[in-house]
């Protein structure tokens, strides 16, 4: 049964407590066992359930009903307060169903569909059956467990096996084991972890207050590009740019003779290309002539989020385009690389390209409705300018992208160090004395505990 252990966290057996193999860590310093306990021995785990949807006397009361959609996605860590939601029941609607009234401190863990979303219940409250709530006993901190949960999501995961629906049954997760320290070095860990935390979102607050800085821009230098109120010349789009859709790919042609990278729709996004999966296929010698990007090009998506766009950079040393992408080229004189991206993208985002667009069985720019696409053209002294501008912000977002890395890089790493028992080491050897205090009690409840019949209650 190693394997089943060490794979999934899940335990065999219902052994409350199990040591933690002593270790070394990097400096030497001895570092004090943790007991590894299941999950259903220090928390009380509870499900959900929706009341009937008909009627009215259920919902609209006084009872926060959360459901997944409540809460942040696993990756933007735990919602710290989980006090207000979209819907609420009423008391004969919670009585109607088996949920039951969940204590503030309860762990909410989506179980469902979207395995591992997070939140902290900061008021009574209930919940849905897409989740696995967990009501932490007197020997664990709530957000303690919520960490430990939220670095342990995708080994939980894979408790709910290979199914189209997947479910983590709440059997599984009662026997799924985590690391259980002193509720004083559970405190530590959780401060560290929130200190990161925080300074994590707080870079992503900037970052989507960078994101708007040159939108904001060009609105202001050349107005609303739909109603142009600055009454620029209009012109057609393909007097701007030379455009034109790229390969089709024919996987039967494929040979591999003359394989090449290319860019297709998920490559593209917002003024920015993701290259970490770049495909390859077949481009002969005219091809290679025909559809070959140069530096100033830009990338439009032609179905899907109709217009969203990037310019090239010579990111890679040779590249090409695959058809569900437009390359515009702008006319030397007439038309700035980065004044086209976000004349596009504010065309896009005024429904302006999505209106234009052909709707047989799905929406898509067609090669012919973006070269009859009518756009208002600035000066390019001002277009110029523009550029100049939009290259500066662009700099000095670099390095906030750089700094977001780096906090993104510090929290994973604390987070990944705090439940190896890494983390707190230097605190661990400065507090022994108050952890042996703490432990010997913890590990006589936890004994006590060990030989139950008790089965947590549905409601």
């Amino acid at each position: 049964m190693k394997d089943v252990e060490s794979s999934t966290g899940v335990h065999p057996r219902r052994d409350v407590a199990r040591p933690s193999p002593a270790a070394v860590d990097r400096l030497g310093r001895h570092v004090i066992p943790w007991p590894t306990v299941e999950l259903d021995s220090v928390a009380e785990i509870r499900g959900g359930a929706t009341p009937r949807r008909h009627d009215p006397a259920y919902w609209n009361g006084d009872i926060p009903w959360v459901t997944p959609s409540d809460l942040p996605a696993h990756d933007d860590g735990i919602a710290d307060v989980v006090d207000s939601t979209t819907s609420s029941i009423t008391e004969a609607g919670l009585a109607s169903c088996s949920a039951s009234l969940l204590p503030p401190g309860t762990v909410l863990f989506s179980s469902r569909a979207s395995i591992g979303k997070i939140g902290i219940a900061s008021v009574p409250l209930t919940t849905n059956q897409g989740f696995a709530n967990l009501i932490p006993r007197p020997t664990l901190n709530p957000r303690y467990l919520a960490w430990c949960l939220h670095f342990h999501a995708d080994r939980i995961a894979v408790l709910a096996g290979s199914t189209t629906f997947k479910e983590v049954a709440k059997s599984a997760l009662k026997r799924f084991l985590i690391p259980l320290p002193s509720l004083c070095e559970q405190r530590r860990i959780v401060e560290i972890l929130d200190q990161a935390d925080r300074l994590r979102r707080l870079r992503a607050k900037v970052d989507a207050k960078a994101d708007r800085i040159v939108p904001a821009l060009f609105v202001k230098m050349f107005g609303d590009s739909d109603t142009n109120p600055m009454r620029w010349p209009v012109r057609r789009f393909d007097t701007v740019c030379d455009s034109r859709l790229g390969k089709m790919l024919d996987t039967k042609q494929q040979t591999g003779s003359h394989s090449r990278p290319y860019l297709r729709n998920a490559n593209v996004l917002w003024d920015r290309l993701d290259l970490n999966v770049v495909l390859r296929m077949d481009f002969d010698k005219s091809d290679r002539e025909e559809f070959r990007l140069r530096k100033g090009d830009v990338l439009i998506c032609e179905r899907g989020e109709i217009g969203r766009c990037a310019s090239w950079s010579d990111e890679l040393p040779e590249c090409y385009f695959q058809k569900a992408l437009h390359r515009a080229r702008p006319f030397s004189s007439v038309a700035t690389t980065e004044f086209v991206v976000y004349l596009l993208r504010d065309l896009a985002k005024r429904g302006v390209l999505r209106r234009a667009a052909s709707k047989v069985t799905f929406s898509h720019l067609t090669g012919i409705e973006l070269k009859e696409l009518r756009v208002p053209v600035p000066p390019f002294s001002l277009q110029e300018d523009f550029a100049a501008q939009v290259r500066k912000i662009k700099r000095t977002l670099t390095d906030r992208e750089l700094a977001s890395a780096r906090a993104g890089s510090l929290f994973r790493s604390l987070l990944r160090r705090a439940f190896e028992g890494s983390l707190t080491t230097a605190w661990r050897e400065a507090h022994i004395a108050e952890i042996d205090r703490e432990m010997k009690p913890q590990t006589s409840t936890l004994a006590e505990a060990a030989p139950t019949t008790h089965r947590p209650s549905t409601r």
